[in-house]
């Protein structure tokens, strides 16, 4: 079970011990120690709530007279490497195996942020075969037959049974913290060697998507009780860090508007106070030194490009439109989207990665970094926001600040009512989330970025859909019947080809138009909200 009540149901599983766990998270109670929280873990009986956090409550209630009840399943967060097994090795008893295994490792990487990766083995009559998912690839390992081959099954049970919690995927740069008032689990995360603890989580719905960055943002505190904002991702490894793009952008608006320095003081305070503030920043680090990556860690430099590419199912039926969705509020900057899948017999969903340009059964090998940045200012969504006015405001100074960021060459390319926010403390609008800003480059195509409803439509059909009209001379009217006679062209001219599709501000321009249009549709307004809301939702379809 987890604390949003999604449960997973494998054959089998192994269990985390609260040794490993306390052995993995000892730098974490150091830093806390030294930086002078007051709860620090490591002093209760299950300091990472996984195997004994609700121990009361797995004792089985019964009346005089009745069977011991049966206790409820443990929490998500304390096992791994789930299992799937067959008596036999007929095809649909393989992909039976592989729809549930591929449902509880990417349920695993969704509900737990403590995890890196994730392990899973799947048996079919005799032949065993190890599984792992990390966010940028997933790998089979060859089958062996675990009867004739004894050498290889003890091994692997082995390396599992005196493996760290790390090298099972966990991650050692966050630790659970503490249950709150709602029941919700709490996290200590480390950045750059300092503690934040967690307060509530703000977004995590990305790291539904077993592939991809897997984006969770918290509103988190530090050890003095200062107040801030945590994003957590894993990107690809040739983008650049969130942090260098916010600089890069200030740099590029100040050599813009360099002609004097009160103009180029003037463009820099103008963007600055509009764009969120990075305090903390780090990729984060494993085993005390290495930069955690997909490739280089993770599968300790295994070349995936190596391995044979196989379909994971043995047929490809794609979904009715109307049961497929883009992941909103998540975009993949290699052109990929994920398509939720329900699964008819079982009634779980596959997650089943669609990439453009690529055959439907490939799975690319993107290989990815672990990243951390934390913001000084926790500020309000449009999106969440209620009063009219406020977002007005906030959107009145956005725009003022794209359009000195457009001056510089930049574009921001994933506007959205949750990337701008209302900061009340200072009564001003704020740009976030920059991870999707480039320089334009028309000399190259730019891959397809943004959140579905926000998307201008060109954005969105990836191409260029309105054209400057060219004044044409009057014709008489029975020329407007005519047909186009084919030698108007001149034999042997072709026709240059369109340019290439780039996203430029006005993309970014037409977004922010979108975020008004979907405030006035779906946003209430705390002072007077509608009175029909369902003539008001019928009237926004």
């Amino acid at each position: 079970m987890s604390e949003r009540g999604d449960d997973m149901r494998p054959d089998g599983y192994f269990k985390i011990t609260d040794k490993a766990l306390r052995e993995m998270g000892k730098k974490c109670e150091v830093l806390m120690k030294k930086e002078g929280w007051e709860d620090v873990p490591g002093t209760s009986e299950a300091p990472h709530g996984t195997t004994n956090e609700r121990k009361e409550s797995l004792q089985p209630l019964t009346k005089a007279g009745e069977k011991p009840k049966r206790p409820p399943p443990p929490p998500v967060y304390g096992i791994t490497a789930p299992q799937e097994f067959k008596k036999q090795d007929f095809m649909e008893d393989s992909e039976n195996d592989i729809i549930k295994l591929m449902w509880n490792m990417s349920r695993i990487l969704a509900l737990d942020p403590c995890r890196r990766f994730t392990l899973g083995f799947t048996i079919e009559d005799r032949w065993f075969r190890l599984w792992i998912l990390n966010r940028g690839t997933l790998l089979r390992a060859q089958a062996f037959d675990f009867i004739q081959d004894q050498r290889s099954l003890v091994t692997v049970l082995l390396s599992f049974a005196l493996s760290s919690a790390e090298n099972m995927g966990w991650d050692p740069a966050i630790t659970f913290s503490h249950l709150d008032s709602d029941n919700r689990r709490q996290y200590n995360i480390i950045v750059n060697e300092r503690v934040y603890k967690t307060v509530t989580t703000l977004s995590d719905y990305s790291a539904d998507n077993p592939l991809g960055r897997a984006t969770r943002v918290w509103k988190v505190q530090d050890a003095q009780g200062n107040t801030c904002v945590l994003k957590d991702l894993w990107l690809e490894h040739d983008r650049l860090e969130e942090h260098q793009i916010y600089e890069n952008i200030i740099q590029d608006v100040e050599n813009s508007n360099s002609a004097t320095p009160e103009s180029k003081a003037k463009a820099r305070k103008v963007v600055v106070d509009r764009l969120l503030t990075p305090l903390e920043h780090c990729r984060v680090k494993v085993s005390g030194m290495a930069d955690d990556d997909t490739n280089l860690v993770i599968l300790r430099g295994y070349d995936v490009n190596k391995a044979r590419t196989v379909a994971l199912m043995s047929t490809s039926q794609p979904n009715p439109r109307n049961k497929q969705s883009f992941g909103f509020s998540s975009p993949d900057d290699q052109g990929a989207e994920f398509i939720t899948q329900a699964s008819q017999d079982s009634g779980l969903q596959v997650t089943q990665r669609v990439v453009h340009n690529l055959q439907e059964t490939e799975i690319p090998n993107d290989r990815r970094y672990h990243y951390r940045i934390v913001f000084q200012e926790y500020a309000t969504t449009i999106y969440d926001e209620r009063n009219l006015a406020n977002i007005l405001k906030a959107i009145a100074d956005v725009l003022l600040a794209l359009r000195w960021i457009h001056s510089a060459g930049w574009v921001h390319r994933d506007i959205s009512d949750g990337n701008l926010y209302y900061y009340k403390e200072r009564n001003i609008g704020l740009i976030g989330d920059l991870e999707y800003a480039k320089k334009v480059d028309q000399s190259h195509r730019n891959v397809r970025a943004g959140t579905p409803h926000f998307m201008a439509s060109e954005a969105i059909s990836d191409a260029y859909l309105f054209f400057p009209i060219t004044p044409q001379p009057p014709r008489a009217p029975l020329e407007l019947y005519e047909l186009p006679s084919p030698w108007d062209t001149p034999l042997g001219v072709v026709k240059p080809a369109p340019p290439p599709f780039n996203h430029n501000a006005l993309h970014d321009i037409e977004s922010v138009w979108w975020v008004l249009v979907y405030t006035i549709l779906f946003n209430e307004d705390a002072a007077g909200p509608s009175q029909n809301t369902s003539a008001r939702q019928h009237l926004m379809n």
